[in-house]
C-alpha cells in the first residue's frame, strides 16, 4: 500500500496541511528547519513518493525516487568491533514512555536492522530517556545494574551520548574501557568532551542539496535514481573495540 501524506502526519505529529507545505517546499510555509527534517526524514523512512512524482514515474521502468537513510551502515562498527551488548538511547518530546517518532524513527530503524543481522537486537536495549537536560544521565543512573553489562551505547543525538557519558562516570565505569560511547549530529562540543566524543556527521548540507537536485531533475522531466547519503563516523576517543570478555 502506498504511503501517504496521512501516515506521515501520523508519524510525525504534525497536521497533513503543515507536511504538505514541507514536502512541496511551499514558499508560504514558515515550519522550522528542525520540523522540516523531522518530516523529511520520515519520508524517507517511509518510503513516501508524492502524487506528481508517480504519475511522471509510471511510463518508466526502473527508477526510484529519494534519499535511502544509510544509519544501519555505519551502525554495522559496532558489532564488527566486538559489541554483542549495544543500548541505543533516544529522547522523546513527549517523555521517556513515548513511541519514537520524527528524526530519531531513522536512527532507531537502522540500529534494529544492524543489530538483528547479527542476531544480537535486544529489546530490553532500547532506553528511552525524557527530553530535558540531565534526562539522559539520570537514565543511565536508574540502569545502573544493565550498565554493568552494556559494552557500548550508541545515542540519537550528541546530547545524550555526552549527558550518557556523565553518567557512566557517576558509576565509576570508564568511557571507552567498560563501554563505548557513540553520538550523532558531530556537534562541535564532542571536541570537548572528555574523552573525545565519537560521533556520527549526517552530511545534512549534501543530503538537502542532493534531495533539492532530484526535485528539479522531476520537474525538467529527467530520470532520477535513489541516491544514498552515508552518515561519516568520526571516530575520536569515546568508542573502541569491546574490551570486555
Amino acid at each position: 500500500m502506498r504511503v501517504t501524506l496521512n501516515d506521515i502526519s501520523e508519524a510525525t505529529g504534525y497536521e497533513v496541511s503543515t507536511v504538505s507545505k514541507v514536502l512541496r517546499c511551499d514558499k508560504r510555509c514558515y515550519a522550522s528547519e528542525e520540523t522540516r527534517k523531522i518530516i523529511f526524514d520520515a519520508a524517507t523512512l517511509l518510503d513516501y513518493v508524492p502524487n506528481h512524482f508517480v504519475r511522471s514515474l509510471r511510463s518508466r521502468r526502473s527508477h526510484t525516487i529519494g534519499i535511502v537513510g544509510a544509519f544501519a551502515e555505519g551502525v554495522r562498527w559496532l558489532p564488527e568491533c566486538g559489541h554483542a551488548r549495544t543500548a541505543f538511547m533516544y529522547a522523546n518530546e513527549e517523555g521517556a514512555t513515548a513511541n519514537p517518532r520524527g528524526s530519531t524513527l531513522p536512527k532507531m530503524t537502522g540500529y534494529r536492522a544492524a543489530m538483528e543481522e547479527r542476531g544480537i537486537f535486544d529489546e530490553g536495549l532500547l532506553l528511552p530517556c525524557g527530553p530535558s537536560p540531565a534526562d539522559a544521565r539520570e537514565s543511565v543512573l536508574a540502569r545502573a545494574d544493565l550498565f554493568k553489562d552494556v559494552t557500548a551505547v550508541l545515542a540519537a543525538n550528541d546530547r545524550i551520548a555526552i549527558e550518557a557519558m556523565s553518567g557512566m562516570a557517576m558509576l565509576g565505569l570508564r568511557v571507552p574501557e567498560d563501554c563505548s560511547v557513540i553520538g550523532f549530529d558531530n556537534v562541535e562540543f564532542a571536541e570537548a568532551t572528555h574523552p573525545r566524543l565519537t560521533s556520527f556527521d549526517p552530511r545534512g548540507e549534501e543530503a538537502g542539496a542532493t534531495a533539492a537536485r532530484m526535485v528539479l531533475d522531476l520537474i525538467d522531466g529527467k530520470e532520477v535514481e535513489t541516491v544514498t547519503i552515508q552518515p561519516e563516523l568520526t571516530e575520536r576517543e569515546s568508542a573502541g573495540p569491546c574490551r570486555k570478555s
